[in-house]
C-alpha cells in the first residue's frame, strides 16, 4: 500500500524559500516548510515502496511536530516531489541527523481525555493506563513503557487514598488559619452518610472546649448526628482525619485543631493535660503517618475523600477563570439549547426537506433527581470492554421512547452493538455471568435538539457496578438519539448504529502530533477522533427487532407511522455545530480533513450528509478538566451517520470494480459537498 500516492510538481523558487522568510498570506498556521535532503546519487522513490516510517492506525503519513512533515524529490534534483515524515526519511537511511530536529523521535500515542470514571485498581476489567490516570502531556507520556508511572486523580469521589495535592503557601509570617478546600454544603446528605463537612467556626462568639480553645472548623450538624449515633465514635473520627491526609490536624467529636509543626502540636497536648486536671478530655486523633514531622513543614489542604464509599457532591478542583459557554460548562439553562433542531447533535439531515417534517421540540419541567444533568460530567473515555452494558434499564416516565409499560418500572433494552466475544452462544452457556446492568434516565427537559428523525437527549447514566463516575450520584451524561414513531426513521437509526459499530476505534481516539492528509499538500491536520465514541445501540427486549422496518411503499418523504417502541444510540456529546465563516483557514482544512480520513479506511466510509450541522465543535483539549478548556484549542466531530455509507465490495473482482466506481463516484459528490458547506475555494490542490 501506498502511504503517500501523490506526487507534487514544485515550482523551483518554492524550493529556495527560507523558513524565517516565509509568511502564509492566509494566516495558517501549520503549513509545510521542511526539506529534506537527498543525497545526488539517490534513488527514485517509488510510490508502493515508501519506508512505512510511525504512523497512527490510518496508515497516514504522521510527525511529532510540524517540522517533522516536509518535501522530499523523488530525484535529487528534479522538482517533482512528495512529503515524507521524519521517521520515513531515517528509514530510508539518506542524510539522516537527530540533532536537526528540537526533539527525539517518538512514536504516535493516544491522548487521554480527562479522567472521569473509576474502578478498583486490581478489578480485572480495568485497562492500561488504569481508569483515572492523567494525560501527562508528550513529555511524560513517551517514557519507557517499563519505567513509566501514571499520575492518577485524587478527589473527593475517589475510591483509593491518595497523596494530597499541593497548595499555594501561605506568606511568611501570616498566622491565619489556612482554609479547607472549598466544599458545598452537606444538606444533600442524610446523617448517617454524612462524610465529615467541615465549617468555619465563625460564629459570635466562637465554639471553643471545655478548657477554652476554639475550635478552627467545626463538623457540620449531620455529621454530629452521625458521631451521636456511634456507641464508640473513635473509629469514625480516626478514619475521618486520617482521610483528610494531611498532618497537624487533631479533632474530638465537635472540630478540628490545625498546627503548623509538630511542637506547636506538643505545646496543645501539654497544655491539655496541664488544664485537665482530672475532667475528662475528648478524643484526639492525628494522621497515623511515620512522615508526620517532614510533612508537616508543607502547606496546608484538607480534603476529605470517601471514607465510607459513598459519592461526594461536587467536583472539588477549582476552576480557572475561563467563560462558562467558552468552557463548554453546563448551567441550568443549557440543557434548553438546541430548540431549533440547528444547534446540537440530531439536527436536520437534509436540506430538501421542509421545517413542517420536523417534530416539535418537546420540553417539560426541569429534571430533578437521577434525571438531573447539571454537575454531571460527561462521558469522554471508552467503557472498558469487561463493564460494557449488556441491558440498559431505560427510566422514561414521560414515554420518550413509545412505551407502553404502566407504573414506574423502567423498559428493558438490550445491547445489539458492539458485539463482544462474550455475546457467542457458547461462550454464554460456558461462562453462565449475570448480565451487565447500566441505567439510562431520559426526560424531556435535558433535550439537545431534533431533527427530522430523530430526538436526542442528554442523559445521566450509571454504569454496571463496580464502575462509576466521578459525581455526587455516580452519574455521568452521555447522548441517546431516539427515533420517531417513522419506518424510516427506525431505519436511519439503525444503519447509524451499524455504522458506528463497523468504524475502527481509532477514529474515536484522539493522537499526538499530526497528519498528511491527501490532498492537504501543505497542511498538516492534528490527529483528532473523526466522531464520537460510541457507547452502544439498544434495542428493547419486549418489541421484536429482529425484522428491519423497510416499506417497499415508503420512502423519507412519505413515510409511515408505526407503533414501536424507538431502539437508543448512546454516544459522546461533542458540543454544537460549526460556524465555517468565523473559522481561520487552518481549522476549515481541519474540519475537511476528517472526511477525507473517513475516505481513506481501509474499508471506506461515506458519511451521507455532509452539513455544517453535523459538524461539532466543542472547546479542548480533552486532557484537562472543562473548567481548564477554550476554544482556542478546538475539538472537532463528525456526527449522524444515518444515511452512512461502507464499501464491503465482494468476491467477483467484476462486481467489486463495478461498486467500486459507483461508491468512489458518491464520494467525490460528498467532497464537492464539503468543499461548499466548510467554503473552501481552491477545488484542486490543498486550499
Amino acid at each position: 500500500m501506498d502511504i503517500n500516492p501523490n506526487t507534487i510538481m514544485m515550482a523551483p523558487q518554492l524550493r529556495a524559500d527560507e523558513k524565517r522568510d516565509y509568511v502564509n498570506s492566509e494566516g495558517r498556521t501549520r503549513f509545510l516548510q521542511t526539506w529534506f535532503n537527498r543525497p545526488p546519487n539517490g534513488r527514485w522513490l517509488e510510490k508502493d515502496r515508501a519506508p512505512l516510517g510511525f504512523c497512527t492506525p490510518s496508515g497516514l503519513v504522521w510527525g511529532h511536530a510540524l517540522d517533522e512533515i516536509g518535501y522530499i524529490e523523488r530525484q535529487p534534483g528534479i522538482p517533482v516531489t512528495t512529503i515524507y515524515s521524519r521517521s520515513q526519511v531515517k528509514e530510508l537511511g539518506e542524510l539522516y541527523d537527530d540533532y536537526e530536529f528540537d526533539g527525539p523521535l517518538v512514536r504516535p500515542r493516544v491522548r487521554r481525555p480527562w479522567p472521569v470514571l473509576k474502578l478498583p485498581k486490581k478489578h480485572p476489567a480495568n485497562t492500561d493506563p488504569p481508569l483515572g490516570a492523567i494525560d501527562q502531556g508528550c513529555e511524560e507520556e513517551h517514557e519507557d513503557p517499563e519505567c513509566r508511572t501514571y499520575t492518577m486523580r485524587w478527589d473527593e469521589f475517589s475510591d483509593d487514598k491518595g497523596p494530597a495535592r499541593a497548595a499555594p503557601a501561605m506568606a511568611s509570617g501570616t498566622s491565619a488559619i489556612p482554609e479547607p478546600a472549598q466544599r458545598p454544603g452537606c444538606s444533600a446528605d442524610s446523617p448517617h452518610t454524612c462524610r465529615g463537612h467541615l465549617e468555619p467556626n465563625n460564629g459570635s462568639p466562637p465554639l471553643k472546649n471545655w478548657m477554652g480553645a476554639a475550635y478552627h472548623y467545626l463538623w457540620c450538624d449531620h455529621f454530629l448526628d452521625r458521631i451521636k449515633a456511634q456507641k464508640d465514635s473513635s473509629e469514625l473520627l480516626a478514619r475521618t482525619v486520617h482521610d483528610i491526609n494531611r498532618p497537624g490536624v487533631l479533632a474530638d467529636k465537635r472540630g478540628i485543631y490545625i498546627f503548623d509543626s509538630p511542637e506547636e502540636m506538643d505545646r496543645f497536648r501539654v497544655s491539655t493535660l496541664v488544664k485537665d486536671l482530672g475532667k475528662p478530655v475528648y478524643e484526639l486523633y492525628s494522621p497515623p503517618d511515620a512522615e508526620v514531622d517532614a510533612k508537616c513543614d508543607e502547606p496546608l489542604e484538607l480534603d476529605l475523600p470517601n471514607v465510607d464509599n459513598n459519592p461526594g457532591l461536587a467536583e472539588s478542583d477549582s476552576p480557572m477563570d475561563v467563560d462558562e459557554s467558552e468552557a463548554g460548562g453546563r448551567g441550568e439553562n443549557d440543557a434548553q439549547s438546541g430548540d431549533d433542531g440547528s444547534e446540537t447533535e440530531g439536527t436536520a439531515e437534509s436540506d430538501t426537506e421542509t421545517d413542517d417534517d420536523v417534530e416539535p421540540v418537546t420540553k417539560g419541567p426541569p429534571a430533578s433527581g437521577l434525571f438531573n444533568v447539571q454537575d454531571l460530567p460527561k462521558l469522554e473515555e471508552f467503557i472498558p470492554d469487561g463493564l460494557f452494558p449488556d441491558v440498559l434499564l431505560v427510566h422514561d416516565p414521560q414515554k420518550l421512547t413509545n412505551h407502553e409499560q404502566t407504573g414506574d418500572d423502567p423498559v428493558k433494552y438490550k445491547r445489539v452493538y458492539p458485539v463482544f466475544p462474550r455475546d457467542k452462544a457458547e461462550t454464554k452457556l460456558s461462562a453462565q455471568k449475570e448480565e451487565l446492568v447500566a441505567h439510562l434516565h431520559l426526560h424531556p427537559a435535558n433535550q439537545l435538539g431534533s431533527g427530522h428523525h430523530s430526538f436526542v437527549y442528554t442523559a445521566p447514566l450509571t454504569l454496571p457496578p463496580p464502575l462509576s463516575a466521578r459525581s455526587r450520584t455516580g452519574q455521568c451524561t452521555v447522548a441517546a438519539k431516539l427515533a420517531y414513531n417513522r419506518c424510516t426513521a427506525h431505519t436511519l437509526l439503525k444503519n447509524e448504529g451499524e455504522v458506528y459499530n463497523a468504524l475502527p476505534k481509532h477514529t474515536q481516539e484522539e493522537y499526538c502530533g499530526f497528519n498528511f492528509v491527501p490532498p492537504c499538500h501543505r497542511y498538516p491536520v492534528p490527529v483528532g477522533a473523526i466522531v464520537p465514541k460510541f457507547f452502544g445501540f439498544y434495542v428493547p427486549v419486549s418489541d421484536s427487532h429482529s425484522d428491519d422496518v423497510v416499506h417497499a411503499d415508503c420512502s423519507e418523504d412519505e413515510p409511515c407511522r408505526i407503533d414501536r417502541m424507538s431502539p437508543i444510540l448512546l454516544m459522546e456529546e461533542c458540543g454544537k455545530p460549526v460556524e465555517p465563516e468565523k473559522f481561520n483557514a487552518d481549522q476549515r482544512t481541519e474540519c475537511f480533513s476528517l472526511l477525507l480520513r473517513l475516505h481513506s479506511l481501509p474499508k471506506p466510509v461515506r458519511q451521507g450528509s455532509f452539513y455544517v450541522r453535523n459538524i461539532m465543535i466543542q472547546p479542548g483539549p480533552l486532557t484537562v478538566p472543562p473548567e481548564r478548556r477554550s476554544f482556542a484549542y478546538p475539538s472537532f466531530r463528525l456526527i449522524d451517520f444515518g444515511r452512512g455509507e461502507r464499501f464491503e465490495g465482494g468476491e467477483d473482482k467484476q462486481e467489486r470494480a463495478k461498486r467500486w466506481n459507483g461508491f468512489q463516484s458518491r464520494l467525490w459528490d460528498e467532497l464537492r459537498i464539503a468543499r461548499e458547506q466548510l467554503l473552501i475555494d481552491d477545488p484542486v490542490i490543498g486550499f
